[in-house]
């Protein structure tokens, strides 16, 4: 990992899965000199393709992810989306007659895109090895760090232990990170006579694991063949198909912790710092989000390639935080906020796609938001809108949305109530029967409401 250029600083990236290559993308256009890791061997070869056939779930890619790929200035965005499969809205088959029910996703015909996992996380690879600054390593298995030191120790193909020196280490391998565990935790630290030593064990983060009831499984849905004999979908593509049965739609996900850095040295972002339910359709697109937020902090404060990032070893007293530990200070701060509140959008679709997408109370909000959104689109913006069609912030969407609920339940009681009192006066004029009938409409409209709150 030596580099021609003094004081140059170096990057490791533990997992090259698509947000640990965008990170190193962004890096090595930053002049900064990247190593890139992967504990499995590279995917592009002909021999490794049979792996990952078993992941074909394609991944969608909306407005954030967009955003984060053009980011690059590489044209990204533009080539894989030449891919993906617009999906426009949600397909509900209902009850055992399989009757179709399409919910739009947006409001005025936006749609996300479905993109093949593996192809995109080869396009990118492509892309980052473009960079001379950038090296990638695949069947390295990531053993441990001395983050203090700045050393970071793999393990090869054929079980050497090979040692790195850098400056700088994220952690992007995944729901199950081993960089993770490395900031939980410190590594024992020996001291004393060489017979006898000390174990510290040291808490760094504040780490929390989350199990849902749903379990997961793959099923393939075969093509279907045309009257020209060609192949087509069996079922509209522009869709994503939800068969909701309220009871059913074991998933364990470390979610969310923090802090994400430790001091200057190391981060962690996407699956590693957040994994998530994979019911919102945000997982890769928050994980690139973290990439770009993480690059406009890193700019604004003037990080480069040659600060000096680090205090002297030796300095005595009590040292003020170098600029790059301000700025990844600044970066827990603002997207761990905003990741919390994806974690829990994303629990809160799973119920949805199970059954609330069939309910009247969730019918009846999603109609009269996208009338008001239409009346007054900076005022009253769906909470699907949001998240998956603008780059508003995750928390300010939860916080606009949470005041819509509000205002929305009380113009459900408001509706109530004055039902209610023309069912009174309807009732002293005519009778006890129209004013059962209309006292039970405003009950109903009052529950819908309740429910919806």
């Amino acid at each position: 990992m030596s580099d021609d250029t003094p004081n140059k600083k170096r990057v490791a990236i533990v997992g090259a899965g698509p947000v640990g290559v965008l990170a190193a993308i962004y890096f090595a256009q930053r002049a900064w000199d990247v190593s890139l890791f992967d504990l499995r061997p590279d995917m592009r070869l002909p021999e490794n393709k049979a792996r990952n056939q078993g992941r074909s779930i394609n991944l969608a890619l909306s407005t954030r992810g967009i955003s984060a790929l053009h980011g690059t200035g590489l044209s990204l965005d533009e080539e894989i989306l030449k891919c993906a499969v617009p999906m426009k809205g949600r397909m509900i088959h209902l009850g055992k007659e399989g009757k179709l029910q399409s919910q739009p996703y947006g409001v005025r015909d936006e749609h996300i895109n479905a993109v093949d996992r593996t192809k995109l996380n080869e396009d990118l690879l492509e892309a980052a090895e473009k960079f001379s600054n950038v090296k990638i390593y695949f069947d390295h298995t990531f053993k441990k760090a001395d983050l203090d030191a700045g050393t970071v120790e793999f393990e090869s193909r054929n079980g050497e232990s090979v040692v790195f020196e850098v400056d700088f280490i994220i952690g992007a391998d995944g729901a199950y990170s081993s960089v993770r565990y490395q900031l939980m935790h410190d590594f024992p630290i020996h001291k004393g006579f060489s017979d006898s030593h000390f174990l510290l064990g040291v808490l760094r983060m504040d780490y929390h694991q989350e199990y849902i009831d749903t379990a997961y499984c793959e099923l393939t849905i075969p093509p279907k063949i045309d009257t020209d004999g060609d192949l087509e979908y069996a079922m509209d593509s522009n869709h994503l198909h939800i068969w909701p049965r309220k009871s059913f739609m074991l998933i364990a996900l470390p979610n969310p912790c923090n802090p994400y850095h430790y001091k200057d040295r190391a981060l962690i972002i996407g699956d590693a710092a957040h994994a998530m339910v994979p019911f919102y359709g945000q997982g890769m697109n928050c994980g690139f989000e973290d990439v770009q937020v993480l690059a406009d902090i890193l700019d604004e404060h003037k990080i480069t390639n040659t600060l000096p990032h680090h205090h002297p070893e030796d300095s005595k007293g009590p040292q003020e935080l170098s600029p790059l530990e301000i700025a990844l200070e600044k970066y827990t701060k603002l997207r761990h906020a905003d990741v919390v509140a994806m974690c829990d959008l994303a629990l809160y679709n799973h119920y949805e796609m199970r059954s609330a997408v069939t309910s009247r109370t969730y019918l009846v909000r999603k109609y009269l938001e996208v009338k008001l959104h239409l009346l007054f689109p900076t005022q009253v913006i769906p909470l699907y809108t949001m998240i998956s069609f603008s780059r508003i912030r995750y928390s300010e969407a939860v916080v606009r949305w949470q005041a819509q609920t509000w205002w929305l339940n009380a113009f459900g009681w408001s509706t109530a109530s004055g039902t209610m009192l023309m069912g009174l006066m309807l009732g002293l004029r005519y009778g006890k029967d129209m004013m059962q009938t209309v006292t039970h409409a405003a009950r109903t409209i009052g529950d819908t409401y309740m429910k919806g709150a």
